[in-house]
């Protein structure tokens, strides 16, 4: 599939940015789930567990958020570890269709970037 080139996706201009966001097994005691089933549709911030030192503050987001790996969510066969290593980034904000509206290559990037996020969508309810 082609990555978008426009529409609401962040900036600055990353590669990951308009590509398809991989689907996951989750892994619990009881199954095995595709991410969506656990986490849940609509925009999504995942984060990788395996990088996380301390909390990531999301409060009044619009997204739900989701550790993946590290004290998060178990995957069962390292699909995001891989991507997260491949896009050298700790996070992603996964729009409603799948795609990659943008990635954050620092911890201390999330907050600022989903702040912009709600200020754009914000913008476009208004304008509606």
């Amino acid at each position: 599939m082609p990555p978008l080139e426009t529409g609401l996706l962040a900036d600055p201009l990353h590669p990951a940015n308009g590509t398809l966001f991989p689907q996951p097994w989750i892994v619990s005691t009881a199954e095995v789930k595709h991410m969506d089933d656990v986490v849940g549709h609509g925009w999504r911030l995942v984060i990788d567990g395996r990088k996380l030192t301390g909390p990531v503050e999301v409060s009044q987001s619009p997204v739900t958020s989701a550790v993946i790996g590290g004290p998060g969510l178990r995957e069962q066969d390292a699909i995001l570890a891989t991507w997260f290593e491949r896009q050298n980034c700790v996070a992603a904000v996964v729009r409603p269709d799948h795609y990659v509206y943008g990635v954050m290559e620092r911890v201390e990037e999330i907050a600022p970037a989903l702040a912009i996020l709600q200020n754009r969508m914000a913008a476009r309810a208004h304008t509606r």
